[in-house]
């Protein structure tokens, strides 16, 4: 694979989950769940924690494939370690 095709693939992905995460953060918005008066005094807190919501429901759209979760799982280890 050449380079600028794992840039457009990776960028695809996160094209497709950020479509997920605004719906996402709708959904949570209007379900009441966050009590945006806490986000009074330290607004960037909520905002990261909401964040971090979005991002672990992200995560369980992209689990490793069948019969190869450990390498890939080892993989993403090392990828991420790199970042």
């Amino acid at each position: 694979m050449e380079r600028n095709e794992l840039i457009t693939l990776v960028h695809t992905i996160m094209h497709e989950s950020e479509g997920r995460m605004k719906a996402n953060l709708e959904k949570v918005l209007d379900s009441g769940a966050v009590d945006l008066s806490s986000g009074d005094k330290r607004p960037y807190v909520l905002a990261e924690t909401v964040f971090c919501a979005l991002l672990k429901e992200e995560q369980s759209h992209y689990r490793p494939m069948y019969g190869r979760s450990k390498q890939i799982s080892n993989d993403i280890d090392n990828i991420y370690y790199m970042i």
